[in-house]
């Protein structure tokens, strides 16, 4: 019996990489982003689901950024790294150090990503996005913290990015830097990094089969609202995880 449950375990952890591997595709932002909450929902730790996850974004960024280095946008790079970078770092040790709730942290960013998505909100979406010594540093924050800034990272990508190759090829490059910096973080403070060997792998080689298959199935206009409503119920999700109602 209890072989069933852990095969049954490893499956839906699979289906989660998988499922989060189609935004990916798209958009550069998809393995923490969903990953990260369903781990959790699934009784991981943070750190774990850290170590889990990480390795897999760090690989698939790489190889989008390898694909589509031509359409990065580099001057964003730079803001981001410099604004951003350290604030990620900050928050990672935060979490690790503190007895911080991150659940409440998931649900908060959620929420507001999903928010700034709304064309309701697109006025002040936009003068957020804009001002980006406010914006960058958030992202940080809340990526640290919460291993979620990539909702808001898309949205401040999207300002300047319109075409789905820049949005994508651009967040990709983003990511790959914050899991390298997230990777060593974990590393100097935990003296070693578990790797999960089999999804990383898995992970990879989802990605190279899918890749020419995804980029063009879905119209940007579709996917934005199902993006927008799967941030919503997941935050709804990681609010009631929160709150210790599931």
């Amino acid at each position: 019996m209890s072989m069933t449950i852990d095969i049954s375990f490893e499956y839906m952890v699979a289906l989660i990489i998988l499922v989060s591997m189609l935004t990916q595709l798209l958009f550069g932002v998809g393995v923490l982003l969903w990953g990260t909450p369903s781990l959790i929902l699934l009784g991981f730790e943070f750190t774990t689901a850290l170590s889990l996850l990480l390795p897999i974004s760090l690989g698939i960024s790489g190889l989008q950024v390898g694909q589509n280095f031509q359409h990065i946008n580099k001057k964003e790079i730079w803001s981001f790294t410099k604004l951003s970078l350290p604030l990620v770092v900050f928050g990672l040790i935060a979490v690790m150090t503190l007895d911080i709730k991150v659940e409440w942290f998931v649900f908060g960013a959620l929420g507001v990503g999903g928010l700034l998505r709304l064309n309701t909100f697109k006025t002040l979406s936009d003068r957020v996005v804009n001002f980006k010594d406010f914006m960058l540093p958030l992202i940080g924050i809340v990526h640290g913290i919460s291993n979620l800034g990539g909702a808001l990272l898309v949205i401040w990508v999207s300002q300047t990015n319109k075409t789905k190759l820049g949005l994508r090829s651009t967040v990709a490059a983003c990511y790959l830097v914050l899991a390298l910096f997230q990777i060593v973080t974990l590393m100097v403070y935990n003296g070693e990094l578990t790797v999960f060997v089999s999804y990383f792998v898995f992970g990879i080689v989802v990605h190279v089969i899918l890749d020419q298959f995804i980029m063009g199935s879905i119209r940007d206009s579709v996917f934005n609202v199902l993006l927008t409503c799967a941030i919503f119920s997941m935050a709804f999700l990681m609010g009631l995880r929160a709150a210790s109602v599931i």
